[in-house]
């Protein structure tokens, strides 16, 4: 465990006092649980942002009229080993 020394807002560290007693933990094992659940979300959030930028890309490719093989979609295996 690494300890760090954190500043919270007085309204937000009683929502975690709150939180602890309802459920029966410390502030710190809340605020763990806290953490772990912003940083999922947030990966989550990231890993959408790859999903936008090939759209994105997508778009430029329909707008600048790119095109590639005609049967890639049915030989994609053929053309990733020519890759290599």
């Amino acid at each position: 465990m690494i300890q760090r020394k954190f500043y919270l807002p007085e309204e937000l560290y009683q929502k975690m006092q709150l939180q602890a007693k309802i459920d029966g933990k410390t502030i710190t094992d809340v605020l763990r649980d806290l953490v772990k659940i912003g940083l999922k979300v947030k990966e989550r959030k990231q890993t959408g942002r790859g999903a936008k930028k090939l759209y994105e890309l997508s778009q430029l490719a329909q707008k600048e009229k790119w095109s590639g093989p005609s049967d890639l979609s049915i030989s994609h295996d053929k053309y990733f080993t020519l890759a290599k």
